[in-house]
């Protein structure tokens, strides 16, 4: 579609998942498909998908995967055990997705805060890069 001049492959996909309840009708991924890091860190993690009917459409298993990656996210963010404020800040690919971005915050129970500019992974790495050598406090982190 998008190579004729449609739409976005991920708009589209988005626009679909959206017509999905939440918990993707019973469908359940577990999205270790590269092994798992923090905090399973379990480099032979593997992924699957449980509960996959011929009642479910591509619709609910894009979903059931942007309802994996924010649970996934949760349970990094619980396993620091520490209080994170009030709100995330989500940067990249997933700050297009206005309901992936909403998943985020119904998972979390975080609001979502993104970047004006699409800096993706280039201004975290400034952040800990600055924090771990000192130039950076947090406090210059969350002005930023």
């Amino acid at each position: 579609v998008e190579k004729s001049g449609g739409k976005n492959a991920y708009d589209v996909l988005n626009e679909q998942a959206e017509t999905i309840p939440v918990g993707s009708e019973g469908l359940i991924v577990l999205p270790y498909f590269m092994g798992e890091r923090s905090p399973v860190w379990d480099s032979d993690a593997k992924g699957t998908i449980v509960g996959l009917s011929l009642a479910h459409t591509k619709a609910h298993i894009y979903r059931a995967f942007l309802e994996a990656v924010a649970f996934s996210l949760r349970d990094a963010m619980e396993a620091t055990g520490e209080n994170l404020g009030k709100s995330i800040l989500l940067a990249g690919g997933v700050t297009k997705s206005k309901l992936w971005r909403q998943i985020f915050a119904d998972v979390t129970g975080y609001s979502i805060v993104c970047p004006i500019h699409d800096v993706e992974a280039n201004m975290g790495d400034v952040m800990l890069a600055g924090i771990g050598t000192g130039l950076l406090s947090y406090e210059d982190v969350k002005q930023w």
